[in-house]
């Protein structure tokens, strides 16, 4: 059984939120399922939805600071009494911790 025909409206909608807003934010605004909207970004070579947003993984920035991944529960801990911005993304049924660069940098001028 086929689904509704992609109109150029909900194609064009697909890539300006990919990455901005969560696939159930696209589905629901689209009227379509989570499953049909990550079908068709992946048909138009958009990535995963996790490497589009605009923020770091809280992995990925220790990593780039230096720090080793077996210290991550620790220096997650330090930081978070510091007060330092990280937010906490839905990814499917995965939460997955980010960082967006530009609050990084304010709390880093203020550190």
């Amino acid at each position: 059984m086929a689904g509704r025909i992609w109109t150029e409206e909900d194609i064009n909608y697909l890539e300006e939120k990919w990455g901005v807003v969560s696939v159930d934010v696209i589905a629901k605004k689209l009227n379509r399922t989570i499953l049909s909207v990550r079908k068709k970004a992946s048909y138009l070579k958009l990535g995963k939805w996790i490497d589009n947003i605009q923020y770091i993984k809280f992995k990925d920035l220790i990593i780039a600071l230096g720090y080793s991944r077996s210290g991550y529960c620790y220096l997650k801990k330090k930081l978070k009494d510091l007060d330092f911005p990280i937010l906490i993304k839905k990814v499917s049924k995965m939460k997955i911790e980010v960082v967006d660069i530009e609050e990084f940098w304010k709390w880093a001028e203020k550190k």
